[in-house]
């Protein structure tokens, strides 16, 4: 049964100077809720429209395109030492990294927090609100446009709820991560959140996203590399999609012919005749580059890993449902199918690690070795 929503705290900053006033009351302070609000359509960069902080008793709702001076968050969030707190942080860190170029120190997510204390797998913040303190919040304003100003008053009001509850939320989970000792687990997880190449690759390693390099021979892998580090470069550049300069699928024959001239590359269908003429000189700069490789700078093929047979997959997923049981956590928590497929690809290889990146930390020896000795049991009695 719901309750009534709560009044209306929230104070909107619009200001530097207002900003600055109330900047002073967070030199102390230990823990802060964040929320962002963004809008991410045909930018490489989400934009930012909103940022929310809870603290103490209030909401502070910051307005990012008012405001020109913002480094007092970043002194918040970076060198305060206080424990930050979002929900389903993910994309949140990308954007505050965008404008700050920095990670919190401190991180606890909620939504990570929930799967550890026994909420399921992702699950939202209106529910863990509602299930945990029985209120009922509106969802009316996920869609809105939060670069629009002014902003409504619905819009503020929603954006101040979406931050209200997390430093409750948090205190009210950790208390059953405490219970069942998954605190450690919960901020490990967390802080794997803060890595830069989740949303920004290095340049050189651009091509690794591009799906259907695996049919290239290394020339052309090679091509594919520098053609991909360009795009990305490009695309951040300009602020626009990756496919907005040039899409997968052009590239990718780009890198298969690498054209030497203009003729060549209007024999290229897919590469719209606005972009032969924007990137005509730059794509055969680049052709030419890729041409002229040694072969010692041409990246290896990936190797192929050996897969896996269903029936053993199969058991090991089995294994990973049994031990989810046993710590009443989700299993997607544990592994992924990915993950097991990776364990079982590791051990018929014959690795010295059988445990993939994916899997390290405290699901080594908790998840990962117990799947390896099980594949290594299974491959045995075979």
């Amino acid at each position: 049964m719901s309750t009534d929503l709560p009044r209306d705290d929230s104070t909107f900053i619009d200001s530097n100077d207002a900003l600055l006033a109330v900047a002073d009351d967070w030199r102390d302070v230990d823990i802060v809720g964040i929320d962002t609000e963004f809008v991410r359509t045909r930018t490489f960069f989400a934009k930012l429209g909103l940022i929310q902080l809870r603290h103490g008793e209030q909401s502070i709702l910051i307005d990012p395109v008012a405001l020109t001076d913002l480094e007092p968050l970043r002194h918040l969030l970076h060198d305060s030492g206080a424990l930050v707190v979002l929900h389903a942080a993910a994309e949140d860190l990308e954007v505050l990294h965008h404008r700050f170029g920095i990670f919190p120190t401190r991180l606890a997510d909620t939504q990570i927090a929930a799967a550890f204390a026994g909420f399921g797998f992702q699950v939202g913040y209106q529910r863990l609100v509602q299930e945990l303190f029985g209120v009922t919040l509106p969802k009316g304003q996920t869609r809105t446009d939060w670069m629009q100003r002014p902003l409504s008053h619905a819009q503020l009001r929603y954006a101040a709820l979406d931050v209200k509850f997390l430093i409750d939320l948090w205190g009210a989970l950790r208390e059953r991560l405490e219970s069942r000792g998954y605190v450690s687990w919960a901020l490990e997880e967390a802080a794997k959140l803060s890595d830069v190449d989740r949303f920004l690759p290095r340049l050189e390693d651009a091509y690794l996203r591009i799906k259907g390099r695996g049919k290239l021979n290394r020339r052309q892998l090679g091509a594919l590399q520098i053609f991909a580090a360009w795009r990305e470069n490009e695309a951040r550049e300009r602020d626009v999609p990756r496919s907005f300069v040039v899409d997968d699928p052009t590239l990718l024959t780009l890198a298969r012919f690498a054209p030497t001239d203009r003729k060549a590359l209007y024999r290229i269908e897919t590469l719209k005749p606005g972009d032969r003429k924007r990137y005509g000189e730059a794509l055969l700069e680049r052709s030419a580059h890729a041409r002229r490789l040694s072969v010692d700078e041409l990246p290896n093929k990936p190797a192929q890993p050996p897969a896996p047979d269903r029936d053993l997959v199969r058991a090991l997923r089995a294994l990973v449902d049994e031990k989810a049981r046993d710590l009443d956590l989700p299993p997607e928590l544990l592994a992924t199918r990915r993950a097991i497929t990776a364990v079982a690809q590791r051990v018929i290889a014959g690795n010295d690690d059988p445990c993939p990146s994916e899997l390290d930390g405290w699901r080594r020896e908790i998840i990962a070795q117990p799947l390896a000795d099980r594949a290594r049991d299974i491959l045995g009695a075979s």
